[in-house]
């Protein structure tokens, strides 16, 4: 609905149909989630998944890594063919800036409410996060709908990952 309006009508090729949007989000993010939830009811399959716990995180952070790697690749590739190589890098730049002035923005809110509400100090940092965060294919979903760049959405991505790392880092010392 945001897109909707905050889009300019030039922008977005083509009508956001939003049934059209909540099924393939419904079936990109939350059947997935939905069948993991399912499959861990299996007693021995939840007892093995949970055995291996990290294997299975770092096998899904590859993927995902690897899908942002491709995505920020060919997104690349094509705003650099449209655009010399100097500007491409300024506006590389100062897309960046916006997108980790946003998160942190983000992060620093969800940490400045959940203390104003007096959470326990791991639950501020929670908050923090959890708030900052998007899921990756909803972005790309949303991006491509939307006939618009997907290397915010990719960026974003990477830099949450290093940046909330770094924060968790801190906040634990």
């Amino acid at each position: 609905l945001w897109l909707s309006v905050l889009l300019d009508p030039g922008v977005a090729k083509g009508e956001i149909v939003l049934a059209d949007m909540i099924q393939k989000l419904a079936l990109l993010v939350v059947l997935p989630m939905v069948v993991a939830q399912l499959l861990r009811l299996y007693r021995p399959l939840g007892r093995w998944a949970t055995r291996q716990k990290l294997p299975i995180s770092i096998v899904a952070q590859c993927g995902l890594l690897l899908m942002v790697m491709i995505g920020a690749i060919s997104v690349g590739l094509r705003l650099r063919a449209q655009q010399g190589a100097s500007m491409f890098a300024l506006e590389f730049a100062a897309m960046l800036v916006a997108v980790i002035a946003v998160h942190l923005l983000l992060l620093g809110l969800g940490i400045a409410a959940s203390r104003s509400l007096r959470m326990p100090a791991d639950d501020q940092i929670a908050v923090g996060i959890a708030g900052s965060q998007k899921t990756l294919m909803v972005g790309l979903e949303m991006a491509l709908s939307c006939g618009v760049s997907i290397l915010p959405m990719v960026t974003y991505h990477i830099t949450q990952l290093f940046l909330d790392t770094v924060v968790v880092d801190y906040w634990r010392e």
